[in-house]
């Protein structure tokens, strides 16, 4: 009979020992797992918005490293393509270059701007049994406001420095000259220079939609 209060007393102890580690697991232990991991996700949210904001401060400076070469680039075009006609401009770079391979520039003819168009987009072909009657071809779309100044100028002087003035005058010169066209010309004369270029092209102008209109150039002649 002792033997059986003994296992009773045993049991029971081993069972209140089991009731006080669970309630000491639920007051206790898991508040402060739970506590622990969400001190573990936060962070970890945290080092991941640490990790975004270094990204997006190492591509800000990165940004502001390029941003002189970026301005360049921005001024460059400007000068190239520039927002109205600048004719004066244009024929300051026209005699520094003429002069800088001893060409004489005989004349500049700036003609009347016109609008530049885009390619009108080809249309559709009509299936066999479609009836034929004829479609007015789609009209050309103005190209985002650009315009062409139409220029014909005239140089003289030795063959290789006729060929570098033109080089130049596609390739070096600040104002873009789109040249579409040129036609030589060689003199008998004994004096006087020995070939003669008329070069045709174009200048760009992209109107600022903001500004007032731009008065159209007129004809400027150099001599």
């Amino acid at each position: 009979m002792g033997l059986t209060k003994l296992r009773t007393w045993v049991i029971g102890a081993v069972l209140l020992a089991l009731v006080l580690v669970a309630g000491l697991w639920f007051l206790l232990l898991s508040p402060a797992l739970d506590a622990a991991a969400s001190v573990r996700a936060e962070a970890e949210a945290t080092s991941s918005a640490n990790e975004v904001r270094s990204i997006g401060l190492t591509a800000l400076k990165t940004q502001s490293e390029q941003l002189p070469q970026m301005r360049a680039d921005l001024q460059a075009l400007q000068a190239a393509v520039p927002s109205s006609a600048q004719i004066p401009e244009l024929l300051r770079q026209l005699q520094d270059t003429a002069a800088a391979h001893q060409v004489t520039l005989q004349s500049v003819q700036v003609q009347t701007p016109t609008t530049a168009t885009a390619a009108p987009s080809p249309a559709a072909t009509p299936s066999p049994s479609a009836s034929a009657t004829p479609t007015a071809a789609p009209a050309p779309a103005p190209a985002s406001g650009l315009v062409l100044i139409p220029v014909v100028i005239q140089t003289a002087g030795e063959r290789g420095n006729l060929d570098a003035f033109l080089s130049d005058l596609q390739t070096a010169m600040a104002r873009l000259v789109v040249v579409t066209g040129v036609n030589e010309t060689r003199s008998d004369a004994a004096s006087g220079p020995p070939f003669t270029d008329q070069i045709t092209g174009a200048l760009l102008v992209l109107p600022d939609p903001n500004a007032s209109a731009t008065p159209s150039p007129t004809a400027t002649a150099a001599g």
